[in-house]
This record gives structure tokens, sequence and C-alpha cells, in this order.
């Protein structure tokens, strides 16, 4: 790119480049916290304690994060522990059971341990206070996890975490500020990742990338060499995790079972080989991001919402795609691995799918191979089905060096969507205005729904439909000039895909309504589309896209995105409205087409 038109972006889309800037300072900072993760927990614990953890670091802390990285380990391998469910406190809140909890945190045990306690440490005030929240948390852990029944797991923890308190936590922070951090770290330590897993987009955070007693142990130990080394392989270890899930996030469950070990073991393996990725997707989003704002102030494409009532990811993804190895020798086998998921919007319109796969080499060749041992792997899937995928490439004849091998993907696909409008008497509207009274209220319309938006499906390419601002005026006569107009567009929704092809175009318009221009003898939105009584209901009025100039388009532009068409609307009368002078109607779309996307991992030959 030239300057001149490096400039030339920078004043047509300042906002995205000042973002761009902010961006990179940000991740600057997040650099920064990232490499003291110390801070960022002292942080917290600050702003929830009102004191200064940081102020006094425990002699022989390191001791305490080392026990605490066993325990983790043991979790991770053994025991299994992933803490308790907060939906099972929530649906008994909801049940009517806070009564229950009540006796849990505050059985006759704990008062006894309570009162012996208070004689024989006689505490201040303050410190009474304090110890009767960590007390409290125990108990009712006793009667939720049933550590007091032979759950093992969640009575190391409890007997760990109180441990920490009396040998760490006192040395450095007064009675009552431990007991009141004991209280949140019990809390957090059970509580907080089964909180997390309500929240989309979350599932990062999770027991297993975060170790939370061994960063807390950290924070409170005094600095040392072992520190330090444990912090530099902390750091190392998000970087890795950050890397391996920026393209495939992993999502753990409330059990740490063989899967989800496994699955933190493969994402740091495929940490090296995504990174090279990065600086490419970074660059592909702000293509996309500029490009999509340029035809937004063309006007070429409609703004849609995915209807909250349709089925969710549509169409074909490829998961779960490894290498069998990280590192090959000259004249291997290579195996790469996938699972191949679909979903149809019906049974009766089936997806066809053409899978093959490649490797595109360090030093310019192109390697074919195969899927499931054919070199096109062709199948047909319907509402929900999935099927394992296996890519081999032999680098016999080959030269060393990195593989990028792909699997391409295309598969037929429909988008739908449908758009609300309003139609009025343009009489009945020049009489509302004269009498300076608002359409909308008139028609007994809220504010929200004055300006419709199209709705579409969850699908990889999104469509989305436009007319006029309702509502649209009917007047008695045929109008010899257009009302209104409906434009359709079809805009790729999956980062790293593309609509290959277009093969079919249909739309929908309200009974009354018609395309022909009645001022010429060229045929449905001028000669760009057929009538089409196929579909649709005797209220609607269908066309089809003619296919000749369907062909010619999409040879012309090579399927732009977005694709779109509009045509101009003429009524016939007041046919559309009825017997009413206002009235509620939709316009609908249906494409067909091709989809292509690619999915893809690096592996070394030598």
């Amino acid at each position: 790119m030239s300057d001149e038109d490096e400039k030339l972006r920078k004043r047509l889309f300042p906002t995205y480049y000042k973002a761009k800037e902010k961006a990179g300072n940000a991740f600057n900072a997040a650099k920064g916290a990232v490499s003291n993760p110390g801070r960022a927990v002292g942080g917290a614990v600050t702003g929830a304690l009102s004191y200064n953890v940081g102020a006094n670091l425990a002699r022989g802390g390191i001791w305490w994060a080392l026990l605490a990285l066993i325990l983790y380990f043991l979790d991770l391998f053994v025991l299994g522990f992933n803490g308790i469910d907060v939906r099972r406190l929530v649906d008994s809140i909801s049940a009517g059971e806070f009564e229950w909890i009540l006796r849990a945190a505050f059985s006759g045990v704990v008062i006894i341990i309570y009162i012996f306690w208070f004689f024989i440490t006689n505490p201040s005030r303050e410190e009474a206070v304090a110890f009767i929240f960590p007390l409290a948390i125990t108990s009712l852990l006793a009667s939720m996890s049933g550590f007091l029944n032979g759950n093992t797991s969640a009575l190391l923890h409890v007997v760990f975490v109180w441990s920490m308190t009396y040998g760490l936590f006192m040395k450095s922070v007064d009675r009552r500020q431990a007991y009141l951090l004991l209280t949140l770290v019990l809390v957090v330590d059970f509580f907080i990742f089964s909180i997390l897993g309500f929240f989309d987009g979350l599932s990062f955070f999770n027991r297993l990338n975060i170790p939370i007693l061994f960063i807390i142990a950290l924070k409170y130990s005094e600095p040392s060499g072992l520190r330090r080394a444990f912090i530099i392989a902390l750091v190392l270890f998000y970087i890795l995790q950050v890397v391996s899930t920026y393209q495939d996030f992993n999502d753990f469950g409330d059990t740490l079972g063989a899967a989800e070990r496994q699955s933190l073991m493969e994402s740091l393996g495929r940490a090296y080989y995504n990174l090279i990725g990065i600086k490419q997707d970074f660059e592909q989003e702000a293509d996309n991001f500029i490009n999509d704002s340029i035809r937004e102030l063309s006007g070429d494409v409609y703004a849609s919402e995915i209807d909250a009532n349709s089925k969710k990811d549509l169409g074909i993804s490829l998961t779960n795609v490894q290498a069998s190895n990280n590192r090959y020798n000259l004249n291997d086998t290579i195996y790469v691995w996938a699972d191949l998921k679909g979903k149809a919007l019906y049974n009766d319109k089936p997806i066809n799918v053409i899978v093959v796969c490649y490797a595109e080499t360090s030093y310019g060749n192109i390697t074919h191979g195969q899927v499931n041992m054919e070199d096109v792997f062709r199948l047909t899937m319907g509402l929900y089905d999935q099927r394992p995928l296996t890519c081999t490439i032999n680098t016999r004849s080959q030269r060393k060096g990195t593989y990028d091998v792909i699997f391409n993907v295309t598969f037929n696909y429909t988008s739908k969507g449908y758009l609300k409008t309003y139609f009025i008497d343009r009489d009945r509207y020049i009489n509302l205005l004269r009498e300076e009274i608002d359409v909308f209220d008139a028609l007994g319309i809220g504010p929200s729904e004055r300006d419709p938006k199209s709705k579409t499906i969850n699908a990889p390419a999104l469509l989305g439909i436009g007319t006029i601002d309702p509502p649209t005026l009917i007047t008695q006569n045929h109008s010899t000039y257009p009302i209104s107009h409906m434009g359709v567009s079809l805009t790729n929704n999956w980062v790293g895909g593309k609509v290959n092809r277009i093969n079919d175009v249909r739309i929908i318009i309200p009974y009354g309504l018609t395309t022909t221009n009645p001022n010429t003898a060229i045929g449905p939105c001028e000669g760009r589309f057929n009538n089409d009584n196929t579909w649709g209901d005797p209220t609607e009025i269908a066309y089809r896209i003619e296919s000749t100039y369907l062909t010619e388009q999409v040879q012309k532009n090579k399927v732009p995105d977005p694709f779109s068409e509009k045509c101009n609307l003429y009524n016939q009368g007041n046919t559309v409205l009825g017997n009413s002078p206002f009235t509620t109607k939709y316009y609908k779309a249906e494409i067909d087409y091709e989809y292509l996307f690619k999915r893809r991992v690096s592996v070394s030959v030598r």
C-alpha cells in the first residue's frame, strides 16, 4: 500500500486507526500486567479488603506456592476437584430453602467452635466479627461438598486454605484481614469458576488455566530466585494458552476428566504453530473492517439481526484440527485429524459437502493429499451430523521445511430472512400530518417497533433486507412511479471463509405490489427476475432471479461481498391495504449459495 493510500484511509477511517493505536497501548498494558501476575491478584484483593496486601511479604511463602502447585497437579491428574456448582446454591435460594442455608452455615458445631475459639484467643472486636465469616463459609461448604462424608478433594482444599491462612496470610496482614482474606479465597476456590461459566466467551477462565491458590501464594511470597522462576513459567504458560486458544477455545466442564487434561496438553503443543497465524488474521480483520465501512458508505449492504427464534450456528464447521505429531521425518506420512459437523436448516434440504486437503510448503510447493483415503471426499449431512476426517500427506520425494496442511471445505447452503414494514393509505397519512398527530402514536406502534430491522438465520453468510423508512404510502390508483423498493444483500459472516458461488435468489413481496414498471414492457425488476409461483402463499408474490443474468453477474464480479440486488416496487391500487387504512406486511428472501472455508495446521518436516 502506498503512503498516499495510507493517508487517505486514515482520513476516511480515523476511528479505526485511533482504535488500533489504543489497542496497541492496551496490549502493552496487558503485557505489563501479565509480567507481574501478583500485581493483578494483589490489586483485586486490595480493592476487596481496602488494605494494601502487597505491603508485607511472608518469609517462606514460596514453599506455600510450591504446595499449592502440588495441589494443582493433584487436582489435574488424581482428584479431579473443580469446586461446587453455584447453581446448587441458587436453586436452593429459589426454592425457598434459605433457612437451610442459614442452618448449614451457623450450625450448633459452628457456634461451639466459635465460643471455644473466642475464650482461647481473646480476640479484638474486629477479629471476633471477621472470624465468623470463614467459619460460616466452611460449615456451608461441608454441607454442600460433603467433605466430612468422604469427599477427600474438597476436604484437602479446605484444610490447605485454612493452613495457608495461619502459615502465610497472618505473616503479611493482621488477623482481621487474614480472616477476611480466608473467606474470599474459600469462596473463589469453590465457586468462582462455576460463576464464570454463566457467561459466554469466558471458557478460558477455568481451574486448569487459572491455578488460583498458586497465584495467591506467589503474591504473598518474599522475592527470591524460585519465585521469579515461578512467575516466568506462569507468564509463558499464559502466552502459550492465549496463542493456542486464539482460533479454537476449549470448553471445560464441571469435572476435570481425561479429555480436558488432554485438551490442555494439546493446546500447549499447538501454541507455537498458531503464532504465525496471528499477524495474518489481524491484517485480515483490519481489511474486513475497512471494506465493511466502504460498503456501508456505498449503501449496498442491508443491516440484519439474527432471529432469536432461529437455530444457532447453522452450516458446516470443522473443529479439533490437529496433527498426529508436530514434527515428521522426510518420507513420513503426515496425518491431520478433524471433526466435521453439519447443521442443516430443514431435513428436506441436506447439505452437500466437498472436502479436499493439501499442504503448502515453506519452499513454495503444493502437495495434494487425501481425505479419508479419497482425493475428493464428498458426503451429505442432515439436521445434525458429524464425521471424523483424516488428511494424509505423503512427504516422499519432497523437501524439508514447514508444511501448512489445509482442509478446503465447500458446501451448499440457504440463508433466509424477512423484514417487517408498514403500509398506510396516503390520504389518511396526510390528514394525520395536518392535525400534527404522530402517525405511529396514532397507530399504537411503540418506539422500538418504528424502524424494524430485517431478521435472518445465523448462517455462514447473513441475508439482509432493506426498504424505505416506514410507513409506505399507498394510493387508490395504480402507481406509475416507484412507491418503495426492496433490496436484498448477502454478506460473509465467517472469518476465514467466503461465498464461493451464488446459485439462486428468491424474493417475496406482499400481494398488491409489483416489481414490474408499468411504463415499460420489461419484465419484473427491470428484467432481472422472473415470476415464480412454486413457493410463497396466495397473499404474496414470489420472484426468482433470472439465471442468465445471475451467471453473467457472478462471472463478471466473482461474487462480490456483499452480493446485492434491489427492485423498485409499484402499487396496484389499494389492494395491499385490503379494507383497512393501515396494515403490517413482510418482505421475505432466500439466497442459495456455495460457501468455502479453510482450516490449517502447521507441522515441521526434517
